[in-house]
C-alpha cells in the first residue's frame, strides 16, 4: 500500500497490507497517450492496518483504514472519504488532491486532509516539490477538550481546557522551518517561530516565542506526570510524531507579556540564551512584578533525566506589602525592601514543580514595616535593617526580619507553608510568628483560611518578658518594674475586634485568668479587660522607685544617651495628656480571692478602672482581711488649662503591721487603723496636685 499512498498523497514511509482492495479503471480513446489522458480511477479500501513514519531515524505509528474510497475523475480533482483509527481512536476525513495526471507526472503535487473526530477537526494542506526534495505543509487544528485528543498529544486524558493550533512548516532533508504558529491552550497563548538545521553534522534548534499570556498551573494540568526514566530529559515526545524532538542544541529567545500562577501575575519576562548539548549557561533574565522590574539570570540543564534550573533576582524598593496581598496573606501589612535579591535551585519536570522542588534563600536589605489596622488607620512601623528568606525544597519557609522602633531593636521571625503551598491562595498556610525585643518574646501561631472575604483568624498566643519596664522605650510608656512575666490565650483577630479568651497572665508567683477584647469599630476604640485570680502576691508587683510619669534613670555619662533619656521623659509624660485619653476608651475589672502580702494573709481583692471622655478612674480598688477592709479610688482629667484630680480613701480597722511590714519586712508591730481621705485639686501638672490639693482627712 506505501507505493499507492505515496502517488495519491506524495507522502513516503507509509507501509502496510490492505484487508480488500477494490480498484476501477475507466478510459477511452485511440491510443495509449488518449488512454492516459482519459484514465479515471475509483479505489476502495478496507479493513487495511498501515502505518506511516517508516524513514530512517523514525518511529512508525499504526493507523487503520476501515473504510475507505477515493475517486480520481478524468481530469479532475483527487476526491475522497475516510473512516479509521489512529492510535486506537476512531476519526473521519475528506480527502482532495491533484489530478491523475499531475499526481503521475507533474514533480509538485498537492493534497489536503480534512478530519474529524470526538470534539476535534483538523485540517492540513501539503505542497511537495520533488525535484528540490522540499515539502510545505499548512496545519491547523483544535479540541474542545485536549483530553479527547490525548492519546495524539500525550497530554492528560482528563484535560479540560481547550485546544487550537495552526501553523505553516517548511521541511527538506537538512531542514525543517515551523513558521507562524499560533498555540492557545486554555486562557494561554503564544506565536511561535520553530525551525531545525544541521550545522556541522549537528542539528541546531531555533526558538523564538512570543506569548501573550502563560498559566502555569493550566498548563501544568495539561501535562501528564513524567516518570523518570534514563532516557535525555531535553526529548519532546509527541505520539503522532514519528520522531522525538531533541532539543539538547537551540538558540532561544522568549518573551512572555504575562505568566499567571495560583495568586501572582508576572508581566514583561524575557531572556536570551544559547543551549548547547543540553546546556544553557547563566544568562540574562527580566521580569515585571506588578509596577516592579525584576533582573537577574536564568540557567538551566536538561542533561540529566531531571531538568536542574537555577534563577537569580534583584530588584531595588520592592512592593512586599502588594505580594502578600496578591497571596491573600495580609491586607494591612505593607513592606518595603530597598535591595531584594532571590536564589532559587530546582529539579523539576514541570512549571509549576519548580517552586515545589526549589531551595530558596532570598536577602532584604533596609526598608520598613508597616501594619494598619483598617478602622483605626493607625500604623505600627518597624525600620528593617536586614532580613532573611529560605526554605529547602518542599520545607516550610521561614522569614526573619531584623530591624528597630526608634532605633530600639526588633527581631522577626515567620515560620510558614511550603512556597509551593504559599503561592495557591486557595490553600491554608499555617504559620508560627515570634517577635523579640527588649528581652521580650512574643509567639503568635495559628492557621489562616485564604478562600474567606476577611477571615477572622484565631492564634495561640505566648508571650514572656524579664521585666515590664524592659518595653518602655518601644511603647512610650512607664511600664511598673514588674517581672518575670508570661501570658498565654486563644488571640482573635476579626475586622471589627481582637480579643483575647482562655487568658493566663503570671507575674512572679502570681497568675490571673480572664479575656479581653480591643473594639476598633468605635471611636474611640474600646478596651474591655477583666481578669480574676485565686490568690495574688503583693511582692510580685512592687511600685517602690516608680512612676507612671517619670522616665527611668539611664546610667550613662555620654551626653547624647542622657539627652534621649530626656526626650524619651517628656515622651512619656505625654501619655497622660487630653488627647492621649480621649483616644481610647478602656475598662478593666480585676477580681482576686484571696491577697498576700508577704507572709500576711489577707483576704479578698478587686480593682476597677476605667478612661473614658478624656478621663481617668482607678477605683474603687478594694481589699480585705479579718476584720478590716479598705478602699480607694483615683480620678485624673486633664483639661486645657490645668488637670482636674481626686482621691478617695477609706480605711475601716485595717491592720497596721500589714502596711508596717510592706515597709520594712522585719518591723514587729501590730494595731488597727482607720482613714477616710477626700481630696480634690486643680493643678498645672500632676506632680503639683498636693500642693493645690484641699478636701478632708480624718485618721
Amino acid at each position: 500500500m506505501g507505493g499507492l499512498a505515496q502517488l495519491i498523497t506524495g507522502i513516503g514511509g507509509i507501509k502496510g497490507q490492505s484487508g480488500q482492495l477494490h480498484i476501477k479503471l475507466a478510459s477511452q480513446g485511440q491510443d495509449g497517450a488518449s488512454l492516459m489522458k482519459a484514465l479515471s480511477v475509483q479505489l476502495d479500501v478496507h479493513d487495511s492496518q498501515l502505518s506511516y513514519g517508516n524513514l530512517d531515524g523514525g518511529q512508525p505509528i499504526a493507523f487503520r483504514i476501515q473504510r475507505m474510497h477515493i475517486s480520481l475523475p478524468s481530469g479532475r480533482a483527487l476526491e475522497g472519504q475516510l473512516n479509521g483509527t489512529l492510535l486506537g481512536k476512531s476519526f473521519q476525513a475528506r480527502l482532495t488532491g491533484s489530478d491523475l495526471r499531475s499526481a503521475m507526472h507533474s514533480a509538485i503535487p498537492e493534497f489536503t486532509l480534512t478530519a474529524q473526530a470526538s470534539g476535534f477537526a483538523a485540517y492540513l494542506a501539503s505542497t511537495l516539490n520533488a525535484e528540490k526534495g522540499d515539502a510545505t505543509f499548512s496545519l491547523s487544528l483544535g479540541a474542545e477538550r485536549a483530553g479527547d485528543v490525548a492519546v495524539w498529544l500525550g497530554v492528560r486524558p482528563d484535560a479540560r481546557a481547550a485546544l487550537a493550533v495552526a501553523g505553516r512548516i517548511f521541511a527538506s532533508s537538512q531542514h525543517w522551518h515551523l513558521s507562524d504558529l499560533v498555540l492557545q491552550v486554555g486562557s494561554s497563548g503564544l506565536h511561535a517561530d520553530l525551525q531545525k538545521r544541521v550545522l556541522k553534522g549537528k542539528s541546531i534548534f531555533g526558538v523564538v516565542l512570543d506569548v501573550g499570556q502563560l498559566d502555569a498551573v493550566e498548563l501544568d494540568q495539561l501535562l501528564p506526570a513524567k516518570k523518570r526514566t534514563t532516557s535525555q530529559a531535553a526529548v519532546l515526545n509527541i505520539p503522532i510524531l514519528p520522531q522525538q524532538l531533541v532539543l539538547d542544541d537551540a538558540d532561544i529567545r522568549v518573551r512572555v507579556s504575562s505568566l499567571k500562577t495560583t495568586s501572582i501575575s508576572i508581566t514583561n519576562i524575557g531572556f536570551d540564551t544559547q543551549l548547547r548539548d543540553g546546556y544553557m549557561p547563566a544568562s540574562p533574565f527580566f521580569a515585571a512584578l506588578g509596577k516592579q522590574r525584576l533582573d537577574g539570570d536564568i540557567m538551566l540543564d536538561i542533561r540529566s533525566t531531571e531538568p536542574h534550573a537555577q534563577l537569580w533576582l534583584f530588584a531595588k524598593n520592592l512592593d512586599g506589602g502588594q505580594v502578600l496581598r496578591d497571596l491573600k496573606l495580609s491586607q494591612t501589612i505593607d513592606l518595603t525592601a530597598e535591595r531584594f535579591s532571590l536564589y532559587l535551585d530546582s529539579h523539576a519536570h514541570q512549571l509549576a514543580s519548580l517552586i515545589a522542588n526549589a531551595q530558596l534563600v532570598g536577602e532584604i536589605t533596609g526598608g520598613k514595616l508597616n501594619w494598619r489596622d483598617a478602622n483605626q488607620r493607625s500604623v505600627a512601623t518597624l525600620t528593617l535593617n536586614q532580613g532573611r528568606l529560605s526554605a529547602a525544597p518542599a520545607q516550610p519557609l521561614t522569614l526573619s526580619l531584623k530591624g528597630g522602633v526608634d532605633e530600639y531593636p526588633v527581631e522577626l521571625m515567620v515560620r510558614s507553608a511550603t512556597a509551593n503551598d504559599l503561592l495557591n491562595p486557595r490553600l491554608p498556610v499555617p504559620f508560627e510568628l515570634t517577635v523579640s525585643a527588649a528581652r521580650s518574646q512574643l509567639q503568635l501561631v495559628s492557621t489562616l483560611n485564604r478562600t474567606k472575604q476577611d477571615p477572622d483568624l484565631e492564634l495561640q498566643l505566648k508571650a514572656s518578658g524579664e521585666r515590664l519596664d524592659s518595653v518602655n522605650h518601644l511603647l512610650h510608656v512607664a511600664m511598673p518594674p514588674w517581672g518575670p512575666s508570661s501570658a498565654q490565650g486563644r488571640f482573635r483577630i476579626a475586622p471589627s475586634v481582637y480579643s483575647v479568651d482562655e487568658l493566663n497572665l503570671a507575674m512572679g508567683s502570681s497568675s490571673l485568668q480572664g479575656k479581653g477584647k480591643l473594639e476598633t469599630t468605635s471611636h474611640p476604640p474600646r478596651l474591655t479587660i477583666n481578669l480574676a485570680a485565686p490568690q495574688i502576691q503583693l511582692d510580685d508587683f512592687p511600685l517602690a522607685g516608680w512612676s507612671a510619669t517619670t522616665a527611668p534613670t539611664v546610667p550613662n555619662e555620654s551626653d547624647s544617651i542622657r539627652k534621649k533619656a530626656v526626650d524619651t521623659s517628656e515622651e512619656i509624660q505625654s501619655l497622660l495628656s487630653a488627647q492621649t485619653l480621649r483616644s481610647i476608651t478602656a475598662i478593666l475589672s480585676v477580681r482576686v480571692d484571696s491577697v498576700i502580702a508577704g507572709k500576711d494573709q489577707l483576704g479578698s481583692g478587686a480593682l476597677e478602672a476605667k478612661i473614658s471622655d478624656g478621663r481617668a478612674v482607678i477605683g474603687p480598688a478594694s481589699i480585705a482581711m479579718q476584720g478590716g477592709t479598705a478602699k480607694a479610688q483615683v480620678t485624673y482629667e486633664p483639661r486645657e488649662r490645668d488637670i482636674q484630680t481626686s482621691m478617695t480613701i477609706d480605711v475601716d480597722k485595717f491592720d497596721y503591721g500589714v502596711l508596717a511590714r510592706r515597709i520594712k519586712p522585719a518591723a514587729d508591730v501590730s494595731g488597727r487603723f482607720s482613714l477616710h481621705l477626700d481630696v480634690q485639686a486643680k493643678s498645672p501638672r500632676l506632680s503639683d496636685a498636693l500642693k493645690y490639693g484641699n478636701g478632708q482627712l480624718d485618721f
